[in-house]
């Protein structure tokens, strides 16, 4: 391979103003999954629970989720658990929503990962027959790069190229398929069904989170926000409905005052006014 300047990229198909072009520098898929800040204790998002809205006081002590950085109740984040996407290796207070997230991002850190990055024997499938060889997730996650014998240069496909992971075609179970744009690439595992399997299996969570187009502490930030706004539109709707019950409290007084300064208390003051 050292008589080759650079190895044989897949072109990789346009998403917007996301798309991938062949050789630029990408970020790690790790990088967006960077824990977001935490809420301070004097700002608006951290007066209350932010899942069940329960007011923190003396009894009620705020608790912040390790993941996502939210200030919660105590009933709210019970669960303990390793996050392993932020390197933290020893069970720690989660929310009752980032606990149902933390299994499958673990599991993508301490198997799929590791995996991938370990490599295995595939053969590429071609018209005229197969050419030997090995899989093998890149060092920062961005390219799975298949490595032919002898001095052939290496394949490199970006993982934000690839639309979809198929494992098997018809009755051949040991088929990894993959859609790159148009192209469909398919590597038969020469370790059998069970690894083509677990392959398939570890490629298609890579692929899904490397398609994002935010990053973990942008997702949470915006969902902050949405959180906000929602609370400010509850305000306003409950400053205008106190407002109203006031202006027909004040009404009522009003014809109350009418019906009593001529003498109509028989009569319904609705009346008298019209």
């Amino acid at each position: 391979e050292a008589r080759f300047s650079a190895p044989r990229r897949i072109e990789a198909p346009s998403y917007g103003s996301a798309g991938v072009v062949a050789g630029e520098d990408r970020d790690s898929l790790l990088d967006k999954f960077r824990p977001p800040a935490w809420t301070t204790d004097d700002c608006e998002d951290s007066l209350q629970c932010y899942s069940c809205d329960s007011e923190f006081g003396v009894l009620n002590r705020r608790h912040h989720c390790r993941r996502c950085g939210n200030t919660y109740c105590d009933g709210c984040s019970q669960t303990r658990t390793k996050l392993l996407l932020f390197n933290i290796r020893e069970p720690a207070r989660v929310c009752d929503a980032c606990a149902a997230e933390a299994p499958a991002e673990n599991e993508l850190v301490d198997k799929h990962i590791p995996r991938l990055k370990a490599g295995a024997r595939f053969d590429m499938r071609k018209l005229l027959g197969k050419t030997p060889g090995s899989l093998q997730l890149s060092r920062k996650l961005d390219d799975l790069v298949f490595r032919p014998p002898g001095d052939r240069p290496p394949i490199c496909i970006p993982i934000k190229a690839v639309d979809e992971v198929r494992q098997g075609l018809g009755k051949d179970s040991r088929l990894l398929t993959l859609h790159v744009g148009k192209q469909k690439m398919a590597f038969e595992a020469t370790g059998g069904e069970r690894e083509c399997l677990a392959w398939s299996s570890a490629l298609n969570e890579v692929v899904k989170r490397s398609r994002r187009n935010i990053t973990f502490a942008e997702e949470v930030e915006a969902d902050r926000k949405k959180k906000r706004a929602a609370e400010h539109r509850k305000v306003a709707m409950q400053r205008h409905w106190e407002s109203r019950e006031t202006r027909i409290k004040k009404n009522q007084t009003k014809r109350d005052a009418l019906a009593e300064k001529y003498g109509l208390r028989g009569v319904e003051s609705e009346e008298v006014l019209r």
